[in-house]
Formats: C-alpha cells, sequence, structure tokens
C-alpha cells in the first residue's frame, strides 16, 4: 500500500483548462471519490495519476516518490475503465491472467494468483466463457480481477459501473466496497454518481470546471457544503435555495423573504459575521422541513400551496409552492392533502445552510 500526494496540478488542453491547479493527498489504504458532472475534471486528474496523461505542471507523489516522469506501466497500478476493456478473443481466464503473461511470467507461477483473485470475486465458474458469453456484471468483476492480479499498490477506476442496470450496480457498489475493505488498496475511484461517492467512499472530493470543490468525508460533504455547488450537486432531491435578507426581528434573526421567514439557529450566529451583505441564499434539505395540512399553534410555519405530489414508494415529494418558490419536502408519512390545497411547512432551524449572495460561499466556511 502507498499513499498519493498531488500538490498544484494542472492539466491544460491548448486553452482548455481541464484540471486548473488542484491538491490533495489519499492516505495509505483509503478509497477516494472524484465525484462530479461530466467535463469537470476528475478523469483527467485520474489519467494522469496513471500516467496516461502527462501534468502541464504541478507534482505527483506516489508515496514520497515523484512519479511525473514514471511510465504508467512502471506506476504499479491496477485500473479498471468505463467500458471494461476485455479482449473479445480471449478466454476470461486469459484476460485475467494477461498483465502477468506480458510481464513473461510462466503459467505456474500465476495460476494460483488466477484461482485466487477469481475466488474473491465468484466468478470461477466463468474461465473458459468469452466475454461475449457473460454478462455485463461479471464482465466488471473479470476487468477488476485483470487489474488485481499485478497486486497493485494503487487501484484507479474511471466510473467502472456506469454500464450497468440499477440492481447490478447496488450490488456491484457493495462487492467493490467489501474487496476494497479487504485488500485495503489505495484506491481513487471516478463516478458522477453520488450516491457511489456517499455510499462507497472514505472521503470525496468534490470537482467543478477543473477544481476542487470541497474535500470531506460522506457526512462532512453532506451536512456541511462549503458552497452552492456543493449543496446542490449532494442530494436527492437536491437542497432547496432561496434568496433572503438577514434581519433581527425583536431580539431574535431571521432570514427573511416575500414570502418566508426562517429562523437562524443561535448556533448559527457565530458566523453570520463572515457576511458581506445581510443579502443570503438560505438552503435547506427536503427531509429538513415539516409539512402540516393544518395551521399548529405556537409553531414559526410558512404557507403555501400543493403544487404536486411525486411518490417514491416508502417516501413521497411534496413540492409546495411558496411565493415565486418551488419547496421540494421529503417524508415517510402520508398526508392527506390533495394538489392545490393550502399546507404550512416548518423549517428546522439547526439545519439551515446560509451562503453568501455574492460568493456562494457557507457562512461555516
Amino acid at each position: 500500500m502507498v499513499s498519493i500526494r498531488v500538490e498544484n496540478l494542472k492539466k491544460y488542453f491548448r486553452k482548455v483548462k481541464a484540471v486548473d491547479d488542484i491538491s490533495f493527498e489519499v492516505k495509505n489504504g483509503e478509497f477516494m471519490a472524484l465525484l462530479g458532472p461530466s467535463g469537470c475534471g476528475k478523469t483527467t486528474t485520474l489519467l494522469t495519476l496513471a500516467g496516461i496523461y502527462k501534468p502541464t505542471s504541478g507534482k505527483i507523489f506516489f508515496g514520497d516518490y515523484l512519479v511525473n516522469d514514471v511510465q504508467p506501466r512502471d506506476r504499479n497500478i491496477g485500473m479498471v475503465f468505463q467500458s471494461y476493456a476485455l479482449y473479445p478473443h480471449m478466454s476470461v481466464y486469459d484476460n485475467i491472467s494477461f498483465p502477468l503473461k506480458a510481464k513473461g511470467s510462466k503459467k505456474r507461477e500465476f495460476h494460483d494468483r488466477v484461482v485466487n483473485i477469481v475466488e474473491k470475486l465468484g466468478i470461477g465458474h466463468l474461465l473458459d466463457r468469452k466475454p461475449s458469453e457473460i454478462s455485463g456484471g461479471q464482465q466488471q468483476r473479470v476487468a477488476l480481477a485483470r487489474a488485481l492480479i499485478k497486486e497493485p499498490q494503487i487501484f484507479l477506476l474511471d466510473e467502472p459501473l456506469s454500464n450497468l442496470d440499477a440492481r447490478l450496480r447496488v450490488m456491484m457498489r457493495a462487492e467493490i466496497k467489501k474487496l476494497q475493505n479487504d485488500l485495503r488498496i489505495t484506491t481513487v475511484y471516478v463516478t458522477h454518481d453520488q450516491v457511489e461517492a456517499l455510499t462507497m467512499a472514505d472521503r470525496i472530493a468534490v470537482f467543478s470546471n477543473g477544481k476542487i470543490m470541497q474535500i470531506g468525508d460522506p457526512e462532512e460533504i453532506y451536512n456541511r457544503p462549503q458552497n452552492i455547488f456543493v449543496a446542490q450537486f449532494i442530494g436527492n432531491p437536491p437542497m432547496n435555495f432561496v434568496e433572503a435578507e438577514i434581519k433581527e426581528v425583536e431580539g431574535i434573526t431571521f432570514a427573511v423573504s416575500k414570502n418566508l421567514k426562517i429562523r437562524i439557529d443561535d448556533t448559527l450566529k457565530p458566523y453570520l459575521k463572515n457576511l458581506n451583505s445581510p443579502n443570503v441564499i438560505v438552503g435547506i434539505r427536503p427531509e429538513d422541513i415539516k409539512i402540516y395540512k393544518n395551521k399548529e399553534l405556537n409553531r414559526d410555519l410558512t404557507e403555501g400551496i400543493l403544487y404536486v405530489i411525486e411518490p417514491l414508494g416508502r417516501d413521497e415529494i411534496y413540492n409546495v409552492k411558496v411565493g415565486e418558490s418551488l419547496l421540494k419536502v421529503i417524508t415517510e408519512e402520508k398526508l392527506k392533502i390533495g394538489v392545490g390545497e393550502r399546507v404550512y411547512c416548518e423549517f428546522d432551524a439547526k439545519k439551515v445552510h446560509i451562503f453568501d449572495r455574492e460568493s456562494e460561499i457557507s457562512i461555516r466556511r
């Protein structure tokens, strides 16, 4: 096992800044997810770690060793691509053993390693088949086995689950996480799927436009987003946002807009000094809003109209129109409320997020 350290990495393609001065570290044996939308620089970063791309500038260290000029074959990495990239004319056995054969290893030297790795991945019964004769999930396991057969120090995965159906993705998320936990290989995993990142990674680096917006563990990324981009990219349904102004009413601090008045919890008040102006964007997640059919006494409620209901099986998403804002509220409770009826929303003051309107940065930075 080995750690990864990236210092001021830049990768430009002519005028396009694919990766724009990023720094991060992956600890020994850690599972790090690079998360972001298409074109944000996460795959370019991965390919630069692999040595497929040469950095425009910056440094990449594996442990204490600078690898900028080290060829991919000499970096001791295992890599799994989105397309799996299996050789269609070879059997599963030959696909898995190919990296060792290419190094000139004898069959007696690698046969036991093939048997060991396919047992871990549950594909021992597929060794004589061709890739076209096995399912997508099985092909993905073969690609994992081929990458792991070299016993790499670093494991790099580029959206390996994106070609699978929803059921297989859920299953393979658990398989890959269990495998990484067992082997404790330092792993960098590229994905655009927030669920994959939140459920699999020890830490997440959220990318946008070639830059890292935030690095943290899944709980921190979800509960303490550092800017609006992270707040809206993480979470399904996404966080609700409302433009408001910070005001004090009878000694109590509120975020006030034309149709909303949200109380600011005392724990947030010390951070208000970070604001450049009282004009803010208030964010609150759908699960942190309660919805009532009738106006409850002694509660600070916001009135709205039920716009539409989205059933999710166990949960329901209530879309509530409050003035010009459309708020999403998610709850397990099935409320007997019809579309077009008046409803009342209560915001959990301790779960409110406040962002500077100009910089879009959280006040809790």
